[in-house]
Parts: structure tokens; sequence; C-alpha cells
């Protein structure tokens, strides 16, 4: 997490990424909402929360056209690797806004929670197959 937020704010930022990453709309808002009463005044604060705000959003609608949203694969961590490095270098740009510069690293956090819940929701899925498996009509163990 960015050291711009305190640590209460990145508490609930990681607690409102990992509920919107599935798709917990209604959880996801509350976290928001306080997010949104404790976050600072700075500009990166405000890009920060804008962008969170339009994370929400967009997931929400399921609006294909969303700029962001439409260069996420979410069957493609080395995708997801790609956007997210791609954030990452808007968000250290030195020809940035502090705002864009809150605003890319929203969108780069939001990338990193995404794949890890992805890498756990395949290890769960995985570990739930049969423990012998049937090929060629013989029994794997």
């Amino acid at each position: 997490m960015v050291k711009p937020l305190s640590r209460k704010e990145a508490t609930l930022v990681n607690q409102y990424l990992k509920l919107i990453s599935d798709r917990r709309f209604t959880d996801a808002k509350g976290k928001l909402d306080r997010l949104g009463q404790t976050i600072a005044e700075k500009e990166w604060s405000k890009g920060y929360y804008n962008a969170l705000q339009g994370i929400f959003l967009a997931l929400k609608s399921k609006n294909p056209r969303n700029a962001y949203v439409s260069r996420i694969d979410k069957d493609s961590p080395k995708k997801i690797d790609v956007a997210r490095r791609e954030f990452l270098e808007q968000s250290r740009n030195p020809l940035q806004r502090d705002f864009d510069k809150g605003f890319f690293t929203a969108w780069s956090d939001y990338l990193r929670v995404l794949k890890k819940r992805m890498s756990k929701k395949r290890t769960s899925d995985s570990s739930s197959l049969p423990k012998t498996i049937q090929a060629n009509g013989k029994h794997l163990s």
C-alpha cells in the first residue's frame, strides 16, 4: 500500500478492494463511504479516492466501454500484470500531477488485489478436485 494513506485508510482500502474484487458491492460501498469521511484533502488522496469511486461504478455497471476496465482480462494473470505495470508507470511519472498519480496508484492497487484473489480462488478450486483422477481407464493417485 502507498504511504500517503494513513494506517486506518490503508486498512479500509484493502477491505474495500477485496470486497469489490469479489463483487460484493453493498459491503464495498459501506467501506468506500467510510473512507470518504477519513481521506485527507490532498491532491494525491483526492485522485486515489476518485479512482476508487470509478472502479466501483465501472465494475457495478459492467460497461465494456470503460477505458480501464476493458483493458483488464480477469482470466489472464499475465495481462493483469501488464495493465498493473502501465498504471504503476503512470503513478510514478514525474510529469503527472499528484491527483493523477493517486488515481493511477488506486488502479494499480486494485489490480494487485484482484490478481491475489484470483490466485487464491484458483488454488481453492484445484484443491477441491478428487484425490484420484481417472485417465485412460486407470486411477491415478
